[in-house]
């Protein structure tokens, strides 16, 4: 590995905490429109997103190419998370 990829690498995990890239603004809202969020208004480049099975909004601020903030992926992750867990609450 060369010197320039070298410090890339190590410059990304300092910044991110790990190996891999951020997620794009787009790509967190393809996963909340799969699992069911349905996009409500937002001012600017915010947008708010809700479920029928949960009582919060999900907020995501930013352009669609934009690099996803931490907090961002991990709020989606964390909402589509319990809404399975209502599901499989209500399937058994």
């Amino acid at each position: 590995m060369d010197t320039e990829q070298n410090f890339c690498t190590l410059f990304i995990k300092a910044v991110l905490g790990t190996d891999r890239m951020p997620r794009k603004i787009r790509e967190l809202i393809s996963d909340l429109l799969e699992a069911g969020f349905e996009e409500r208004t937002g001012k600017g480049s915010h947008r708010n997103y809700s479920h029928p099975l949960l009582a919060k909004l999900i907020t995501i601020s930013g352009m669609n190419g934009d690099d996803a903030r931490r907090y961002h992926e991990k709020a989606v992750r964390k909402a589509i998370d319990e809404v399975n867990q209502w599901r499989k609450a209500t399937d058994t």
